[in-house]
């Protein structure tokens, strides 16, 4: 009895060691993220990872926002930049989601419910809605900064919302830093900006980034 429970125990092992391995091996395609605000992807068979920590004093990235004014619309593109500037670098663009009047309280009252959840166009056109990426894999070297927003996109390339929550930051009673915290995904060709007939395909790329409004304001006219 005890050779047939010994047994069984080692048949369960063997089932349990299995497992682990089939688990590896799927989360094998998953980077792995170190960051609580951050872009990840992988291009060449080699993973990057740019981001921020909440709460923490001494970071390897800081956050930026860029406001590209695009047609009426103020297009946020957050993004990190390496303190060693020998590491990489990346910018998630959100172009024209604002809908409607720009600036002040018509932009500001639309702003959390502007990033939708959803499939959009990697876009080369800065008057229309859609997202663009910007990675630099060396960001003192010009020549590995490369961009989605320009040359055409294989079929295989995707971007879309996954997720989208207000982070709205009251500074003084009623009067608030506009934000949104949005995670996606994507997968693209980005093409060199110095010489665009090179290209990079990037994959496996994921973001959580905070996108912010143009400007502080409030949620009545008053």
């Amino acid at each position: 009895m005890k050779s047939l429970r010994f047994n069984f125990f080692l048949f369960l092992l063997a089932i349990l060691i299995s497992c682990s391995k089939n688990d590896d091996s799927s989360n094998g395609e998953n980077l792995s993220i170190e960051y609580d605000r951050y872009i990840v992807w992988t291009t060449n068979d080699q993973n990057y990872s740019v981001g921020v920590e909440l709460n923490t004093l001494v970071q390897d990235y800081a956050t930026t926002m860029c406001y590209c004014r695009s047609g009426c619309s103020h297009s946020p593109g957050p993004g990190f930049t390496p303190v060693d500037e020998s590491m990489p670098a990346a910018d998630v663009y959100f172009t024209n989601f604002n809908d409607g009047n720009c600036a002040g309280y018509d932009e500001n009252v639309r702003f959390n419910d502007s990033y939708q959840t959803g499939s959009y166009k990697l876009t080369t056109d800065d008057y229309e809605k859609g997202i663009y990426i910007d990675i630099s894999l060396d960001f003192s070297d010009p020549s590995t900064h490369f961009t989605s927003s320009i040359g055409d996109q294989p079929s295989s390339s995707y971007v879309k919302i996954t997720n989208s929550e207000p982070d709205n930051r009251e500074i003084t009673s009623g009067y608030f830093n506009f934000g949104q915290i949005v995670t996606g995904e994507f997968q693209a060709r980005l093409y060199n900006w110095d010489d665009p007939s090179k290209f990079i395909d990037v994959k496996n790329g994921h973001f959580k980034l905070r996108v912010q409004s143009f400007q502080d304001g409030r949620l009545d006219k008053n």
